[in-house]
């Protein structure tokens, strides 16, 4: 980003130039409408106060953005432990098993082991690629590869041990 320090400078000097007068000018229409108010009498710059108000707005935007970069620094600086600490809060507990999901991921996922063998297989697999083995628990009634913890195949629905029962 380019340096805009000349642009801030004149906004600075510009919008405390253009608040001062119009301060002055809001100051005197006051005096004037309730000096005359107590007096019974007609004020007679009250109109400086349609004049000041706007210029002191003016010089109030002249200013703020003059000084944007300032104020944008100092909440950035006040914030951002806040922010870090929060962070730091809801991850405690936590960065382990981040570190070993990033870790798996980067791996590959988790290894599988052969129970006959120790060879290793990839998901999905239904035999070892080492020694043969069917992996996993193996249908009574069709034959079918059944996940580990099944009830039921997921191929005939038989429930498993079925056939075992009945012999």
């Amino acid at each position: 980003m380019k340096n805009h320090t000349k642009t801030r400078t004149t906004l600075r000097i510009a919008g405390a130039a253009i608040m001062i007068p119009a301060l002055v000018m809001i100051v005197t229409g006051m005096t004037d409408f309730f000096s005359a108010a107590a007096n019974g009498g007609e004020p007679r710059l009250f109109f400086l106060l349609f004049i000041g108000m706007p210029l002191f707005f003016a010089g109030a935007v002249c200013l703020l953005l003059g000084f944007m970069g300032a104020l944008q620094s100092y909440a950035v600086s006040q914030t951002a432990p806040v922010h870090r600490d929060a962070a730091n809060y809801m991850l405690d507990g936590t960065r382990e098993e981040i570190a070993k999901t990033v870790r798996a991921a980067k791996d590959g996922g988790e290894e599988r082991v052969c129970p006959r063998c120790g060879g290793k297989y990839s998901d999905g697999d239904k035999f070892c690629p080492e020694c043969g083995a069917p992996l996993g628990a193996v249908c009574p009634s069709c034959g079918a590869q059944v996940p580990d913890g099944a009830k039921f195949c997921p191929d005939c629905g038989a429930r498993l041990g079925e056939k075992e029962n009945e012999k």
